[in-house]
């Protein structure tokens, strides 16, 4: 997977959801520490970045998305 490949991002506590642009979605397990330095990266791509807070259910969100 490459940053210029990925449409949108989400977080959700230390999971960061990486939608592809092939319709794929990719999982990541990123610390508390290391992730506003990942942030920064996906602001600086120009990367769509959002966070959640409350309770999230991926697949929700993608029969959503469709």
């Amino acid at each position: 997977m490459k940053l210029r490949e990925v449409n949108h991002v989400i977080k959700y506590h230390e999971l960061f959801f990486f939608f592809i642009v092939d319709n794929n979605v990719r999982v990541l397990k990123i610390g508390e520490e290391q992730a506003p330095i990942f942030i920064g990266i996906l602001n600086r791509k120009h990367i769509s970045f959002e966070e959640k807070d409350g309770l999230f259910n991926i697949y929700k969100y993608l029969k959503r998305k469709k």
